[in-house]
């Protein structure tokens, strides 16, 4: 940044006065669809401009005098909220934001300080937290304007996260953190933290509302689904259902952004597309965001003239806390269930892959290292800081991939770091657990799980049941492994595969098929270049533009110990795949090993199965549960579905048979 220099200037408050009464009616003469009042606000927007033109300022200001004073005839009132939304990064990194979360609250206590009645509501505990070893002075005022009821703290997740990609435990684990910080720092006690906040986060999983409302929270805000390409959302406010028939009150503030100018214009275009209007009421979120900054000098000037003008609905500063309390004592007749499925980004599932790969192996070493403390008698405590590093790196522009390249570079070094730091730590905790004698499994999930481990060289077998340990015996003789030039079997399944080395058929042990049209296709598609969301979306017909299905060039077969494999080497311009197909002696999966060095752009890397046996539905893995979604294409709603989001599993069915 290049330093121009400086000036003072002294402000004539009749012209600055003048221009925010003249622009508040203005924009209402623009926007409004009654005619006369346009008619009547324009002449004296006319007159009044005629008279300042001739330096008579206090009566331009006179002739408008009247238009602001004629009250609002409407019973609709906005409970608006200032705000500034602080993406954790998103054009800029981590490092930046740190700054601009600085400058966001001083900015926001400083018109608390100058602008009476003004209320400010802001998230993420995870910038609070920056802004109290950074910026203590500032962190203590942001304590004072809480304590004096002039700052909502809006949560209560750590950070204002993806719900989607991060698993039930990472989710819990905002709101653990996110409503301690709270409740530790500001006093905030935990039945006053019934609010989630999450404006733009890019869909919601099914199991949200449980997750929530075991976490304290059963009030639920976004915007997003605004943003639906294909389908309009048919509601605003409603009650959401999730799959174990848990409630949360939703509320998506109608005019549909939460950067709103708090204009006339925004006023009006929000009740015109409330279905639920007939409430009276709806949260106004405006102020300046997703780089921050809150609401500013326009915001305010605007809103304080708002608050009760004939042709808009009335406009009452207020906490997100009251309306949501007022809310719930209404009637709201609608309950969606199910996920809140946003039709646009579904890029975000995939590209990135090194953040998804290194978020779900991160999850699962912070757990075992927390199971590993409380068998070997550890501090589960001591992962606090590792817990909100992967939190933190869950934010709704960085696991997504939505991010510049800085961004996503600096979460991999970040991950690499925590990961190298948790494998020390769980070498630790290991080295306490019991000695023992002979070679020893410990098996930390909550499954009894019966498999070959390689020893030293030597192939031992695992029996253990959950949260346990046993001994590992030698691994049995495996005869019922065998390969031909293009089979493999261990006697439960048998693979025989295609020319390109796809898998063109999969018998079970009772001769079942369950290949269908070929498992483990793997095809290049073409992704255009969508500006400005290059990274984030796919377009819904991509199926049908041109495509390339990789061939394996280089095929050879093994057995390993307990193991038969077939590797496959697959080689396309920018792209080569290495993949190792395994089947497991006495075990009816088969394993996919896959590396791949990818150099394309504008190109998605797919690995189809197309089963024998699916019927309407497949069933996903989400958070702490699974979901039902439809396999066909009946309407727009489903056409407009066409990537979603599961766990570790997927799984259809027919009245034949089955394949996960």
């Amino acid at each position: 940044p290049v330093f121009h220099g400086a000036h003072l200037a002294h402000r004539d408050e009749a012209a600055f006065a003048f221009y925010y009464d003249y622009l508040t009616l203005a924009v209402l003469a623009d926007a409004t669809d009654d005619a006369a009042l346009a008619g009547e606000v324009n002449h004296g927007l006319r007159e009044a401009y005629r008279r300042f033109r001739k330096g008579d300022i206090a009566g331009a200001r006179g002739n408008l005098a009247p238009l602001l004073a004629a009250p609002s005839d409407s019973g609709f009132v906005y409970s608006a909220i200032g705000h500034g939304h602080l993406d954790m990064a998103w054009l800029w990194p981590l490092r930046e934001t740190r700054r601009k979360a600085a400058r966001t609250y001083t900015r926001a206590l400083n018109n608390i300080d100058r602008t009476e009645g003004y209320l400010y509501g802001t998230s993420q505990p995870q910038q609070m937290q920056w802004m109290k070893h950074e910026h203590p002075a500032l962190f203590q005022r942001m304590k004072d304007a809480v304590a004096t009821g002039r700052m909502e703290l809006q949560g209560a997740f750590w950070v204002e996260p993806d719900t989607n990609l991060p698993s039930g435990e990472s989710l819990v684990r905002q709101a653990l953190h996110g409503r301690r910080f709270l409740e530790e720092e500001f006093g905030i006690a935990r039945e006053d933290m019934r609010l989630c906040w999450l404006p733009d986060t890019f869909g919601y999983n099914g199991n949200l509302p449980q997750i929530l409302r075991k976490s304290g929270m059963d009030w639920f805000q976004t915007i997003k689904l605004a943003w639906n390409k294909v389908n309009v959302f048919p509601h605003r406010t409603f009650r959401w259902q999730g799959i174990d028939g848990s409630t949360v009150l939703v509320h998506m503030p109608p005019e549909g952004d939460y950067n709103s100018r708090g204009a006339a214009d925004g006023l009006l275009k929000g009740i015109r597309q409330y279905p639920e209007r007939d409430l009276g009421t709806a949260l106004l979120v405006y102020g300046a965001g997703d780089g921050g900054g809150g609401p500013g000098e326009v915001h305010l000037e605007v809103t304080r003239r708002e608050h009760d003008l004939r042709g808009l609905p009335k406009v009452e500063y207020a906490k997100a806390d009251a309306f949501f309390r007022a809310l719930e004592q209404q009637e709201v007749a609608h309950t969606h269930v199910g996920e809140l499925y946003l039709e646009t980004h579904q890029g975000t599932y995939t590209t990135q892959g090194a953040i998804k790969r290194y978020n779900r192996l991160l999850e699962r070493k912070l757990h075992d290292a927390e199971a590993l403390a409380v068998l070997s008698g550890g501090d589960e405590h001591a992962l606090d800081a590792h817990w909100k590093a992967v939190l933190l790196n869950q934010f709704h522009d960085i696991i997504p991939g939505s991010s510049i390249a800085r961004v996503n570079a600096e979460a991999v070094e970040a991950y690499r770091a925590l990961d190298a730091a948790l494998d020390v730590h769980i070498a630790g905790l290991t080295a306490r657990l019991p000695a023992t004698d002979v070679p020893t499994a410990t098996n930390l999930t909550g499954l009894a799980r019966s498999e070959f481990v390689k020893v030293g060289g030597e192939w031992m077998h695992a029996d253990v049941g959950p949260y346990a340990a046993s001994a590992l015996r030698p691994a049995p003789a495996t005869p019922q492994l065998a390969y031909t030039a293009d089979s493999l079997t261990n006697g439960v399944l048998t693979l025989r595969f295609g020319a390109g080395g796809e898998i063109v058929s999969c018998t079970d042990a009772a001769g079942g098929e369950h290949a269908g049209e070929g498992l483990n296709r793997l095809v290049v598609f073409r992704d255009p270049f969508q500006f400005p969301f290059d990274a984030w979306d796919i377009a819904q017909n991509y199926r049908d533009l041109p495509s390339v299905t990789l061939t394996a060039t280089d095929v050879r077969t093994a057995i390993e110990g307990p193991n038969v494999v077939r590797y496959h080497v697959y080689r396309a311009p920018k792209v080569t795949v290495h993949q190792r197909i395994v089947l497991e002696a006495e075990s009816a999966v088969v394993r996919f090993e896959t590396v791949v060095d990818w150099h394309e752009t504008h190109r998605m890397l797919r690995a189809e199965f197309v089963p024998a046996h699916f019927g309407p539905e497949a069933l996903c893995e989400i958070q702490f549960g699974h979901i039902a979604r439809p396999t066909t294409e009946r309407d727009s709603v489903e056409k407009a579905q066409f990537e979603v989001c599961a766990h570790k599993w997927l799984a259809v069915q027919d009245e034949d048979g089955g394949f996960a």
